[in-house]
């Protein structure tokens, strides 16, 4: 048997560098009392040995908790909750905080037990998601000493705390009024166990109330209960089997609706329709094809981690609950029971008076006025359901209602008429285009389509981020000045820069200033070029990134960035990233005194959680005018900034669109969805790729890099790039 190896100790690197146990600890807190040799001496010790400190008990001795956060689940194995558990994940790296997970099994004596051990680590923040069974009064005292304590996707039983939750009741209820305005009468409810769960509880009080609206009298004999997709399956089968079954089922949660589709995929039944609570994985393989709630289940997470952070930044107002909103997607060949829409109908529907698509320009869409956007939306929902073999025409009629719900301003709107639609919304679907093409994102007011607002700015729709030809790997300056000409030869009118953006400590703002030169040395004119620049991070010369959030700091950044460019007054001035140490509402302060101040004409964020969006608008008096969050093919973690940006109208900057500089040669690799894309229509991925980004809302601004003029007109040409309705559903 092999012998255990010790781990080394502070005493053991003490003892072998010749020096005293403090000392060892003043090279590894780099603190400045200790000499270069021998501050060099010890870390050279503790590599050879392996010796690692415990950060924990550090954190400990300084009366301060672990930079970690605990999150409890009921189940590891749930796809569900590992999608909870990444949205937490992907707002703590932003904030240098590590994940802890446990799961407790939907036992209440387990979740206690897994809080305690985490609270006995001192974590930073606790997030639950609690047991249908389990009281949490034990933790009242735990939130009177500041600890943030954050409830997802089931509220907390005997306790007051924040709660972030779905829209579980109006989900639920939407979609089986979907089933009831397809003709169905005997819709089954399969729960899930046990039946005091909140969830549960929620979404059958939207299964009876869409009954109670339809009055259709319920039949307790439809209404049953499973947990796994093994025993959803068996209870499906016994549905079936009854003298009167089911035509149609609503499954409570994605396991349970796998159980279900499942046994009728087995049974051969197609004459069944089906809608489940949950997207999953492959729900659009199954045969019978079917129609999902989906929820934001990585928002959740991401949400109830924005919130905590929040609490651990000093708010103590009093305890919120948000309620994120569902959709219905994955509208497929739905089966509909005796009467429904048939194809002569809908190529019946005529558009309202006045109104002609038929012209062939994209820009049509920007006419469409929104109070038909929930008619049109709804419109094809409805069809969708209804209609199980829709003829070309029909086709052709959805694809122009999908096509107008995306160019339509305000998608919030949109959503909000799946509520209240009806049959007679078959009017509001448009027909006559000759083209499966979505029009291009358009701008309310009638911007071109390769046009955007930023504020009461028109920029181009593509951007250049400046940051390479200033980084590590950069090229030579008449080469990174070479780029940015040929991006403005491209037609770009929006350039990226920051203060952080360079090498060594002592070139401060290389990027700024090489920016500045190449507008001043263009031929061509730059009177409509927007100049974005950042403050807030440091580049200390080792590589790393530093933080500086402090309001005296960003208003010196702001002058010394205002000199480097050459201009009065900054077009757009972003705050970099949230600085931990510094109390959000302080960093954005700045930017509303610099507003005030002349100083800079437009104020962003960069790196922002929904919460601080929400903030920093309400501080700058509703004057934010972007937002500038990494998001590409490998990075969607900000499908909620982006679409919250959407509903306010602030424009949302992709940074990174391609994955970063080292992946994005490699995108078409990565993702073949892309690659197919691109060479469906003789493009590059990347092209696609920024193409997709602005297809989702008309405030979306990618920012991609480049070191090379190639690269930037490549990019450029990406707003002239139409995807249609089959790409998008690809990608």
């Amino acid at each position: 048997m092999s012998r255990k190896i010790q781990r080394p100790t502070l005493k053991d690197v003490a003892r072998e560098a010749g020096v005293s146990i403090k000392t060892v600890s003043r090279a590894l807190n780099d603190e400045p009392r200790i000499s270069p040799e021998t501050r060099r001496r010890v870390l050279e010790i503790v590599a050879a040995l392996g010796f690692r400190p415990n950060v924990l008990a550090r954190h400990m001795r300084a009366g301060g908790r672990d930079r970690a956060v605990a999150l409890v689940i009921p189940d590891l194995g749930n796809p569900f909750f590992g999608l909870v558990a990444a949205g937490v994940e992907s707002v703590l790296r932003h904030h240098g905080l590590t994940l802890l997970v446990g799961s407790s099994d939907e036992e209440p004596e387990r979740e206690r037990l897994l809080v305690t051990t985490f609270l006995d680590r001192q974590v930073a923040a606790l997030l639950i998601v609690p047991c249908a069974a389990a009281a949490h009064g034990y933790l009242r005292a735990e939130r009177q000493r500041g600890l943030p304590v954050v409830f997802v996707d089931r509220p907390p039983v005997r306790l007051t705390a924040d709660c972030v939750v779905s829209a579980n009741f109006d989900g639920t209820r939407d979609a089986v009024a979907q089933l009831v305005a397809g003709g169905h009468r005997r819709i089954a409810f399969v729960g899930d166990k046990p039946v005091t769960l909140y969830t549960r509880q929620e979404r059958f009080r939207g299964y009876r109330a869409a009954l109670d609206e339809a009055g259709i009298r319920p039949d307790p004999a439809l209404v049953v209960h499973a947990h796994l997709d093994v025993d959803s399956a068996a209870i499906t089968r016994e549905l079936l089997a009854r003298p009167d079954p089911p035509t149609a089922i609503f499954a409570a949660n994605n396991l349970v609706c796998m159980g279900v589709v499942t046994a009728l995929s087995r049974a051969h039944r197609r004459d069944i329709a089906v809608i489940g609570f949950d997207d999953f994985i492959l729900a659009d393989a199954f045969e019978p094809a079917i129609t999902v709630v989906a929820q934001a289940a990585s928002g959740l997470g991401s949400t109830a981690a924005d919130l905590a952070m929040t609490r651990m930044q000093g708010d103590r107002t009093r305890a919120r609950t948000v309620t994120l909103p569902t959709s219905l997607i994955r509208l497929r060949r739905a089966a509909r029971a005796g009467a429904g829409l048939t194809s002569a109908s809908i190529s019946a529907a005529s558009w309202p008076a006045g109104w002609n698509p038929g012209s062939g320009n994209a820009s049509w869409c920007n006419r469409i006025p929104s109070s038909w956007s929930s008619r049109i939306r709804a419109c094809a929902n409805a069809a969708h359901a209804m209609t199980p073999d829709l003829g070309r025409d029909a086709g052709e009629a959805l694809g122009d209602a999908v096509a107008l719900a995306r160019c339509l301003a305000s998608e919030s709107t949109v959503d909000a008429g799946l509520r209240s639609y009806d049959r007679s919304a078959v009017a509001a679907i448009p027909l006559g285009r000759e083209s499966g093409a979505v029009p291009g994102p358009c701008f309310p007011g009638g911007c071109p389509m390769h046009e955007r607002r930023i504020g009461d700015v028109r920029v181009s729709a593509i951007g250049l981020g400046a940051m390479q030809v200033s980084l590590e790997g950069r090229p030579d300056e008449a080469h990174g000045i070479a780029t940015v000409h040929a991006a403005l030869d491209a037609g770009i009118t929006l350039i990226d820069t920051a203060d952080a953006y360079h090498i060594h400590p002592d070139e401060v703002g290389h990027n700024e200033s090489l920016v500045a030169k190449a507008l001043a040395t263009y031929s061509g004119d730059t009177d409509a070029v927007l100049v974005a620049t950042k403050g807030g991070h440091l580049r200390p010369g080792d590589g790393s990134w530093r933080l500086n959030g402090s309001p005296e700091y960003l208003k010196l950044a702001c002058e010394a960035s205002l000199k480097r460019l050459g201009v009065p007054a900054i077009g757009l001035y972003q705050f970099h990233r949230p600085d931990p140490a510094v109390p959000y509402a302080e960093s954005i302060g700045a930017l509303r005194d610099l507003l005030d101040e002349g100083k800079i004409r437009m104020a962003g964020i960069s790196n922002a959680s929904p919460a601080q969006i929400r903030q920093a608008r309400e501080i700058l008096g509703g004057r934010l005018a972007s937002v500038q969050n990494e998001f590409s093919p490998d990075v969607r973690a900000s499908e909620r900034e982006l679409a919250l940006c959407a509903e306010l109208g602030i424009a949302f900057l992709p940074w990174s669109p391609f994955g970063g500089a080292h992946r994005a040669g490699r995108l078409g690799t990565a993702h073949p969805a892309f690659d197919r894309v691109a060479r469906r229509h003789g493009v590059s991925p990347q092209r696609v790729c920024l193409a997709w980004m602005l297809a989702k809302a008309p405030v979306v601004i990618p920012i991609p890099g480049a070191s090379r003029p190639e690269t930037i007109r490549d990019s450029a040409a990406a707003a002239d790039l139409t995807l249609t309705a089959e790409d998008l559903a690809e990608l």
